[in-house]
């Protein structure tokens, strides 16, 4: 069992990892209340949109995921009220084609070019 404590946040943030490329999307959870601690149970009615992370943010998780020797990974995030960001967990497989869809995010031809350049060399 995996316990943590209850964080209040501003909003969900997916970071989706592909080699050294960082693809960020905000969940707008707190906009409905069946979604405020668990994005997932408002399904498709939240707004989910492409961001740019702080530059130290972005580099510290593509170290994070070089360390654990993986190309790929679906991190969680949440944003306080302040604006900081608090780390939930890391996934060495998460799904990430419905973010892609859903914030116009390019994972897909991250993924290929990381894969084409993998079998190049």
């Amino acid at each position: 069992m995996l316990l943590q404590s209850h964080e209040p946040k501003r909003r969900d943030i997916r970071v989706t990892i592909v080699g050294k490329r960082v693809f960020a999307a905000a969940i707008e959870s707190q906009v409905h209340p069946e979604a405020s601690v668990d994005w997932r149970r408002a399904g498709q009615e939240l707004e989910h949109r492409a961001i740019d992370l702080p530059a130290e943010t972005s580099a510290a998780l593509v170290e994070l995921v070089q360390r654990l020797d993986l190309s790929f990974a679906a991190i969680d995030l949440i944003e306080r009220a302040d604006g900081t960001l608090t780390f939930l967990e890391l996934n060495p497989n998460g799904q990430w084609a419905w973010i892609e869809e859903r914030a116009s995010l390019p994972i897909s031809d991250a993924i290929v070019e990381l894969l084409t350049e993998q079998e190049s060399t």
